[in-house]
This record gives C-alpha cells, structure tokens and sequence, in this order.
C-alpha cells in the first residue's frame, strides 16, 4: 500500500472545515482499499457516491464562508474545486467500468491533489480568517 494513502492533511485552523477534510481522506482511504481487495465494485462505488456528495456540501459549505468573509482568493479556490470535481467524476466513470487499476491511480492522484490544496489554498484561507478575526496561529 502506499505510504501517502494514510497522511492527514494540515489543519487550516477552522474546526468544523479541518474535521471535513479529514472524512474526505477517510473516504479516499476506505476507496483506495475496496479497489485494492478487487472484486464486487458495489462498495467502491458506495464510497465514491459518499465521496462526491459529501464532498460537494464540504466545497459549497467551505465556499460560502469565503463569501461571507469577502476573500479575495475566492475565484481561484473555487475553481480548483472545480477541477478536483471534474477529476472525481472521472474517477466516477473508471469504478463504473469496472477498471480497477486505473481507478485506484486516479484516486491516489485525488488525494495527493486533495492534500496539496490543503496545505496551500485552504491554509492560505485559514489565515486570512484568523488576520481578520485577529487571532494568531
């Protein structure tokens, strides 16, 4: 397995936000091993379902505080979390051909592109709410 599959993002600083990126890697972790094991694809396509709805509410949530907090960096994150999506439907397309192989790659390039966002778009935004909010890391 690889050693990355198991690596927590960084926190941003905002509970409620850091706890959704850590079911998201949850959910990659637990894709990531249904595809391994092979077989029935009824419980990867289960968990990338989960994936893509929980993800969507986690993007639309984490985007509507942007705008609440009027940060300037808005468009750019919004369309990375375009991309991410668009990427993950095509995970969606792979597990529903029943392509193990190709999906487990996809899904190991989601989660290091999930964890790179993390680390530098969603920690930008993190501090940009604690400038305003005038706390310190």
């Amino acid at each position: 397995m690889n050693e990355t599959l198991h690596a927590a993002p960084v926190k941003i600083g905002e509970k409620s936000i850091d706890t959704e990126h850590d079911l998201q890697m949850q959910m990659l972790d637990s894709l990531s091993e249904a595809l391994q094991k092979g077989g029935d694809f009824s419980p990867s396509r289960y968990i990338l379902e989960q994936f893509i709805e929980f993800s969507d509410m986690h993007f639309l949530s984490e985007q509507l505080v942007m705008r609440l907090h009027s940060y300037p960096g808005y468009e750019t994150h919004l369309e990375a979390h375009t991309r991410l999506m668009k990427k993950v439907r095509k995970i969606r397309e792979s597990v529903f051909r029943g392509e193990n192989a190709p999906s487990l790659e996809l899904v190991e390039e989601l989660r290091d592109w999930l964890l790179n966002h993390v680390a530098s778009e969603d920690v930008a935004f993190g501090e940009f709410l604690r400038e305003k909010e005038g706390r310190s890391a």
